[in-house]
């Protein structure tokens, strides 16, 4: 019990998490090593809380509807914080939070299915990686020494956007399909 709990909270800490990264992140100041670290902070409660509950056993769908939303709770924010610096286009902004939106709807309507969400695993990772991709190039701004550097990252920016949304849409379709368990 204890295990689910903890793996609960750290799922759900994402939330807060999000507000603090939402409030720090200024990609062309001093606070983007703060806005850093609490993207550190919410990625390895996103690898712990899966762990506990392993180790302890208490693995269900519960859990990964709470860990779902913790996610969401950070993405959220993330998104926000690159409209804000004008970084991300807002078409791509709305399809990606619709996305998030769909996919939890969908797997709370096709639960059945929950068991077998590892098999669209591919278009998850890939959505992810683009997602950390996103948040580097865009926290590695102050850093860039002249515009050309700073140019590449925007950029980079803008073609993982498309990635993580096309490999967002794809998960979903992948989930669809999956047979009920």
């Amino acid at each position: 019990m204890r295990t689910r709990i903890l793996a609960n909270a750290l799922s759900l800490s994402r939330a807060p998490l999000g507000l603090a990264f939402l409030h720090f992140y200024e990609p062309t100041t001093e606070a983007a090593p703060i806005a850093a670290a609490i993207f550190l902070l919410a990625f390895a409660t996103d690898i712990a809380d899966g762990r506990i509950a392993r180790l302890g056993d208490t693995l269900g769908v519960f859990g990964r509807l709470w860990d779902s939303l913790g996610d969401k709770a950070f993405y959220i924010a993330v998104i926000l914080a690159l409209l804000e610096h004008g970084l991300m286009f807002s078409a791509v902004a709305w399809g990606l939070l619709y996305r998030e939106v769909v996919l939890y709807i969908t797997r709370l309507i096709y639960i059945k299915k929950i068991k077998s969400v590892e098999e669209t695993r591919f278009f998850t990772n890939w959505h992810g990686y683009f997602l950390y991709i996103i948040i580097i190039s865009s926290l590695s701004q102050p850093y860039a020494s002249d515009i050309v550097q700073e140019r590449f990252l925007l950029n980079t920016v803008h073609v993982a956007s498309f990635g993580a949304l096309i490999f967002g849409w794809l998960s979903i379709y992948a989930y669809l399909r999956l047979p009920d368990d």
